[in-house]
Formats: C-alpha cells, structure tokens, sequence
C-alpha cells in the first residue's frame, strides 16, 4: 500500500484504525491474562 499517494484525511483515518486495533489487542490480550483464556 502506498501511503504516500494518499489524501492527509485517508492517512489520518488510517492511523485512528490503527490506534483502534493496538487498543483492542490490548484489551484482548489483557481479558486472556485474566480469564486464562483467548476469548473473553
């Protein structure tokens, strides 16, 4: 994917989704520690 040909709303758009994912694996991988588990 090229990020540089890409509008600074798209890219900015892209970096709030990535921000969204590390939080969600956070929150997942923190739910597993605590319920020894991969599904919470």
């Amino acid at each position: 994917m090229e990020i540089k040909h890409m509008p600074r709303q798209r890219l900015a758009h892209i970096q709030e989704l990535k921000n969204l994912y590390k939080s969600h694996i956070h929150a997942v991988s923190n739910c597993s520690m605590l319920h020894n588990t991969m599904i919470c």
